[in-house]
């Protein structure tokens, strides 16, 4: 084990490396990231959070970052390729590893003294990992698993956890948590607003070459619009990922998670036409969805409804999903519930929520057939200048892409 008051080893180390750094919160009890954590290059643990349960907390450790004095026997436990000092002052049996201006550097605007965990964070992405993973943060929603439950912090984890997620923000770090952000957001002082257009996908890597066609259409016509990909692990994408942890059949239940108070939704095979100002500024007091083609609109008397919505484009309010509970309903039993080729989402949407959609101009999801050469498909058919989203059918691939090329006017992705 080394000992180092010189750090440059160690952030030889760290940069360009996949980096999992480790919170003591006892919430991370709750979770099984294990062996995603033992997964990474470099796994650092912080002051006294020893290995419990490996299934959370995973088995391997690479460094450990302390301000406490640890004991030989503790330090076995842990057995460490190295010991970093991240004390404020020179009393640690340990060499300090973070000098005493970097640690005040990384305090400036919180208030007060930083927490090992963020000092931490910001050593890593100065260090320039190439991914830094958090697990065990949940920012004092849950108190430090090795502390009595009367503890008092000197840390100001507000700052922190909005620190925290800027970062996220920026692509610089990525937090796991049993907690949704919604949740670590409602504990805190952080805004939950729509400064632009909030514009959502879901990540699913068969079509990312559908989805990277569909933002860029999107971005054509609505260059001030904010993309948001949606997925259930990281993914490399140069646009705003949020990870939804979701044991449900879609993570699409989960959407009243997300940091906003209205989005639109988008599928990855959709091409956008035109200015989406319209749909965003629609009125939408819950869930704003389209009609199916013609050829699918037995699905309304199957469900017993005299419409039936799809989910593929959709206007969300997510202010009044979360007001009301929206995400712990959709986790209501199936019961008799018709599953339709749309999907396990569709069939809930239609089935418990069918009184709070609101069905739009299909203008907004209008699907492409070819018949005589033409986009025609729906009794009530729009032209061309009139259609704003535009739905493709898988074996329409092909047709999607050389329509997307007259849009962008460059090489198909």
């Amino acid at each position: 084990m080394i000992h180092g008051k010189n750090l440059l080893e160690v952030e030889k180390l760290i940069n360009g490396k996949n980096i999992a750094i480790i919170g003591n919160a006892t919430s991370i009890f709750d979770t099984k990231y294990g062996e995603e954590i033992d997964s990474h290059d470099v796994i650092i643990r912080i002051n006294k959070g020893f290995i419990q349960k490996p299934e959370s907390q995973g088995k391997k450790t690479t460094i450990v970052a302390t301000v406490r004095t640890l004991t030989s026997a503790e330090l076995k436990s842990f057995n460490p390729k190295y010991l970093i000092g991240a004390t404020y002052t020179s009393s640690s049996r340990y060499d300090r590893a973070f000098s005493q201006s970097y640690i005040k550097s990384v305090a400036e605007g919180l208030g007060t003294r930083t927490s090992t965990g963020m000092l931490l964070i910001n050593w890593c992405i100065d260090c320039k990992a190439k991914n830094i993973d958090l697990y065990g943060f949940d920012w004092n929603k849950t108190n430090t698993f090795y502390n009595n439950e009367d503890a008092v912090t000197i840390h100001n984890f507000d700052l922190e956890l909005e620190r925290a997620l800027e970062y996220q923000k920026q692509g610089l770090i990525h937090i796991h948590s049993p907690y949704t952000f919604n949740d670590l957001i409602s504990s805190h002082e952080c805004k939950i607003c729509n400064d632009k257009m909030e514009i959502v996908y879901e990540y699913n890597i068969s079509k990312k070459e559908q989805m990277d066609m569909s933002i860029k259409s999107v971005l054509k016509y609505n260059p001030n619009a904010h993309i948001t990909i949606i997925s259930k692990n990281k993914v490399n994408v140069p646009y705003d990922n949020i990870i939804i942890n979701s044991f449900s059949y879609d993570i699409k239940t989960k959407l009243q998670t997300l940091p906003y108070d209205k989005i639109i939704y988008i599928d990855a095979d959709v091409l956008c036409m035109k200015s989406l100002d319209e749909l965003w500024n629609m009125d939408c007091n819950y869930i704003n969805l389209c009609e199916p083609i013609d050829r699918d609109k037995f699905l309304s008397e199957r469900f017993k409804h005299e419409k039936y919505g799809i989910t593929s484009v959709m206007v969300m309010n997510l202010k009044a999903l979360r007001e009301d509970d929206f995400s712990n309903k959709c986790e209501l039993p199936l019961g008799k519930i018709p599953i339709n080729s749309y999907g396990y989402f569709t069939s809930i949407l239609n089935y418990y929520f069918y009184d709070k959609i609101k069905f739009m101009d299909n203008k907004f999801n209008y699907y492409y057939l070819i018949q005589n050469s033409k986009i025609e498909n729906y009794k009530d058919k729009k032209s061309e200048k009139e259609i704003v989203l535009l739905h493709f059918d898988s074996k329409y691939f092909e047709r999607m892409k050389l329509i997307y090329k007259t849009i962008i006017k460059e090489k198909t992705p």
